[in-house]
């Protein structure tokens, strides 16, 4: 398991100088909107979609294929996207907490939390949504699902801020730092159980 994470992090390396690039230029964007919440967000969803983009680069060049010949199981194929991807999540929700804490206008540690479990755990139910579906359909059919879901998961945010405003569900923002990320967790879950089916059956 530890070999393949490795391996993920090997192809993602050649990678940095882009990626460093692109947080440059989104931060510098984010701050001339004084917006830390929204590189946040950007960050949580960025930290997300790297785990499909080394699954798009083993499509590409036939890894999984070959790495059933050897001593790797496939459960240990379909779990270490997950264990990368939790891994990701885990460093954005504490590098999006130090940002916000120092940048933030309302840098409280209780709002800070709040938004920080929010982005998290709606990165880890992204996550728990398209993996399965980038298993069961492929790379590139699972390209469309994933801007579907991040048009839906857009779309969501703006019905739920409206409805928090219109009503007063206060149990529901004042413990969203505890049911966001509870609430990615099962999700998560379930979509390894989902994906271990699903890779169980599948044909290279």
């Amino acid at each position: 398991m530890l070999g393949l994470i490795y391996k993920d992090f090997a192809v993602l390396k050649r990678s940095l100088w882009f990626f460093g690039l692109w947080f440059l230029a989104f931060g510098l964007f984010c701050g001339y909107l004084s917006s830390v919440d929204f590189f946040c967000g950007a960050l949580s969803v960025f930290c997300a979609v790297l785990p499909l983009t080394t699954l798009s680069y083993d499509s590409q060049c036939g890894w999984e294929g070959y790495a059933l010949t050897l001593p790797v199981s496939r459960r240990a194929l379909a779990l270490s996207r997950y264990l990368l991807a939790l891994i990701f999540t885990v460093a954005s929700v504490i590098v999006n907490f130090i940002l916000r804490f120092f940048l933030a206008q309302d840098g409280s540690i209780g709002a800070t939390l709040t938004v920080v479990a929010a982005i998290g755990g709606a990165a880890l139910v992204m996550i728990a949504f398209m993996l399965p579906l980038m298993y069961k359909f492929g790379v590139e059919k699972g390209r469309l699902f994933l801007i579907l879901i991040v048009l839906l998961a857009v779309s969501l945010s703006f019905l739920i801020g409206d409805v928090f405003q219109r009503s007063n569900h206060s149990f529901l923002l004042q413990n969203l730092q505890w049911i966001a990320p509870l609430g990615g967790v099962v999700c998560f879950i379930i979509s390894m159980m989902i994906s271990l089916r699903i890779y169980a059956r599948k044909e290279f």
